[in-house]
């Protein structure tokens, strides 16, 4: 494909950052400046105030049993008899 307006012009190089003699409606708009990337921040959420635990009263452990304990048998050692 040939332009008869342009002769044999190379469109890669007209589309170039220099124009030269080129007219301004052939040559290509400036590429917009890179938006800058907004990085969002998060917003901290307001975190309820902690309900307090409601620590019930002290109620008094009933006493507990005292549990019998086995009574220990005395070891019988035999004694010798004195022999008259």
């Amino acid at each position: 494909m040939s332009f008869s307006a342009f002769g044999s012009l190379d469109l890669s190089s007209a589309a170039g950052s220099s124009c030269g003699s080129c007219e301004t409606s052939c040559c290509p708009p400036p590429p917009p400046p890179p938006a800058p990337i907004r990085v969002p921040v998060p917003v901290p959420v307001p975190q309820p105030y902690p309900v307090p635990v409601r620590i019930p009263r002290h109620v008094p452990h009933p006493i507990p049993t005292p549990v019998p304990q086995p009574v220990p048998t005395p070891i019988r050692v035999p004694v010798p008899r004195p022999v008259p």
